[in-house]
């Protein structure tokens, strides 16, 4: 068992929870949330360079996304880029949380960056699920992970000074 989380709080949430359940083989891998990009998008991310992906197995058989926080833009939906490439086929993603359309249009966007990569169902009880089952592996070189830098930011500055009234009016998408 492998879990990423975003910070002291929610790594000693999840040690509580381990403990508790009487798992002690668990790896915690405690990483920064930050502003990346995946292709041309940008998302605010666990950040998964060298250091936190050499602690990851290089198959995995199951990915349960439950983080980072909702209130991270893309979050969720930026952990299966970062991690594709490393889902057997086979292997089992799972999405929580799926009420929420955040999610929901995760799902749809991964259906659509990786075309015939997963055969997906749902569940409509508790928080509703998404279980995605990897049953191909589609020719997909990854992304470039691009920083946040000083050059993006004041780029996307730009560009959030322009939306932020639309947005701050409760029109959020």
């Amino acid at each position: 068992v492998y879990s990423i989380e975003s910070g002291p709080s929610y790594a000693a949430e999840t040690r509580s929870l381990l403990d508790r359940h009487g798992i002690s083989n668990a790896v915690l891998i405690e990483t920064p949330i930050r502003r990346q990009f995946f292709g041309t998008a940008l998302y605010d991310g666990f950040d998964l360079g060298t250091a936190a992906k050499q602690q990851l197995p290089a198959s995995i058989d199951v990915l349960l996304i439950d983080g980072p926080p909702g209130m991270c833009f893309g979050g969720r939906e930026a952990a299966l880029y970062a991690l594709f490439d490393r889902v057997r086929v086979g292997g089992l993603v799972i999405v929580d949380d799926l009420f929420r359309r955040h999610e929901q249009r995760a799902v749809r966007h991964w259906q659509k960056r990786f075309p015939g990569a997963f055969e997906v169902t749902f569940s409509e009880t508790g928080h509703q699920l998404a279980y995605l089952t990897k049953v191909a592996n589609p020719d997909f070189k990854g992304f470039t992970t691009v920083p946040f830098t000083h050059y993006t930011a004041a780029l996307w500055g730009y560009v959030l000074k322009f939306t932020e009234p639309w947005r701050s009016e409760g029109n959020q998408k």
